[in-house]
């Protein structure tokens, strides 16, 4: 360049915002002997470094830490003829400068001769680490799509919920990796927000996964930012407010309808007995008596189903085993059972404790594996486990000693729409001949009762497991009774 050229050049580089390096090649091999010739004054904003300290100084002795980086071969290859080249950020940090990231482009210049353009983007960088970092730290889950629908980024929190890993889903387009969210809501409010450019909300249940999840989708220049969490249990949560509120409105009215019907109960019952044992011809009129005192019977078990579900028996707790309930009920039990069906106990080696009215249990575990025996159309097994320990695969919050009661079958499984219902009184999915619909709810009243709590677990075509944990000890109540499963119709996740 000429003396002119050279003052054009320095007043038009001089006037940028860009940082500008010219070095020169001397030894035509060697990477360390490229001069630094010429520096702008962007440059020292940009390095904080004066640049009287440094021209003059090869590239090495101005910058050591650059010869562990791509820019010397990049700035070699490109004196000796080579094409300009945009190089990753680099990162550079010696006791002169601190820390600090600079986007570098190498361009060539004659008298091999060559360009550097750098820019410090330490403060954009910082804030995308900051921001990456807090994406990455965050308890719920976030990922980001591009305008093709192919995701870009995915943070760890994604990984559980999806069931997936990052690095099988990154690039990867959504719709051929989840097509089963084509047409529900969640599909709707994606499709909204990226044509719309509009922040969209959805929640929903996701059948192939088991979960409620609630999700956002925000639009982006070139895609969709997505944030999502599984709400599961707070859906569940709010589902069985609902529910216990309705259950206790129609326990208090069967309760109080159940005391004024015992005793009128009690008096036919007593008058029946006289007179069928004075009645001067017993055998022709002694039958009908017979059945009046039948009939009352049935009605009175009929009563105390009722105040069962009210949560208003008179009960009497005492501390004994689980597993000698178990197989003490457990012949019984078989012989409720036809022919085709199996039943299999799986009780914990060593006792387990539990404190709770002993015929009130035996009409829980009567009532469960009725219920069971019910929903298994041809043959099958009703499997009946106990422990001390809850199951590992179960979601719970009983942070005390407990006794674990299981009975589970491979019937039917309970339909998703019908399992909110289940523990309703008076409601059956069974014909009218087969139940009154109070089994269930007969199991939730005493289970209530006794502070315990009940979990369900069903799948549709392949079974149902009810969970019954109740108090080991009398000082040990399971945390508040609720019913946690009502809507529960997912699979188990280990």
């Amino acid at each position: 360049m000429t003396e002119t050229d050279d003052g054009v050049f320095a007043r038009i580089v001089d006037a940028l915002d860009v940082g500008i390096y010219v070095y020169r090649l001397e030894r035509n091999d060697d990477p360390g002997s490229l001069r630094l010739v010429y520096a702008n004054a962007a440059s020292t904003t940009a390095t904080g470094l004066d640049v009287a300290t440094i021209i003059g100084t090869p590239l090495g002795e101005a910058f050591p830490a650059l010869m562990q980086t791509d820019l010397p071969a990049t700035g070699l290859a490109i004196a000796r003829g080579g094409e300009a080249r945009r190089l990753s950020d680099i990162v550079y940090e010696d006791d002169r400068v601190a820390r600090r990231v600079f986007a570098v482009d190498v361009f060539p210049l004659p008298e091999q001769s060559v360009g550097i353009a750098f820019t410090n983007l330490t403060g954009q960088r910082g804030a995308e680490l900051q921001a990456t970092q807090t994406l990455e730290e965050m308890s719920d889950a976030f990922f980001t799509l591009d305008s093709e629908w192919c995701f870009t980024y995915l943070n760890p929190q994604t990984e559980p919920i999806l069931e997936r890993r990052r690095p099988d889903l990154l690039g990867k387009n959504m719709w051929e990796e989840f097509p089963e969210v084509i047409g529900t809501p969640f599909h709707e409010a994606y499709e909204r927000a990226a044509r719309d450019r509009v922040t969209t909300h959805a929640e929903a249940s996701y059948a192939p996964l088991g979960r409620y999840i609630e999700m956002r989708a925000y639009p982006l220049p070139d895609g969709l930012a997505v944030y999502f969490k599984d709400v599961t249990t707070e859906r569940r949560i709010a589902d069985q407010l609902v529910l216990a509120q309705r259950l206790e409105a129609i326990g208090r009215v069967t309760a109080s309808v159940a005391h004024d019907f015992n005793n009128l109960l009690a008096a036919i019952g007593g008058f029946a007995a006289l007179g069928e044992a004075q009645h001067d011809d017993p055998a022709s009129a002694g039958r009908y008596f017979h059945e009046i005192s039948l009939a009352s019977d049935r009605a009175v078990h009929l009563t105390r189903q009722l105040l069962a579900i009210g949560g208003q028996q008179e009960l009497d707790p005492a501390t004994g085993d689980l597993n000698e309930v178990v197989r003490e009920f457990a012949s019984l039990l078989a012989q409720l059972l036809p022919t085709p069906v199996e039943l299999v106990l799986d009780l914990a080696r060593q006792s387990v404790p539990v404190f709770a009215d002993r015929s009130q249990l035996e009409q829980v575990l009567l009532n469960l594996v009725v219920n069971a025996r019910d929903a298994i159309e041809e043959g099958g097994t009703i499997s009946i486990r106990t422990s001390t320990q809850a199951p590992a695969d179960l979601v719970h919050d009983v942070s005390v000693d407990a006794a674990w009661l299981q009975v589970t079958d491979t019937g039917s499984g309970i339909p998703p729409e019908l399992a909110p219902r289940i523990f309703e009184p008076f409601f059956s999915t069974k014909p009218e001949e087969l139940g009154t619909g109070l089994g269930l709810a007969t199991i939730y009243g005493i289970v209530s009762q006794s502070h315990g709590d009940i979990y369900v677990e069903s799948v549709v075509g392949t079974g149902t497991t009810m969970t019954v944990v109740l108090p080991a000890h009398a000082s040990s109540p399971v945390t508040a009774p609720k019913l946690l499963s009502g809507g529960t119709t997912s699979p188990r996740r280990a």
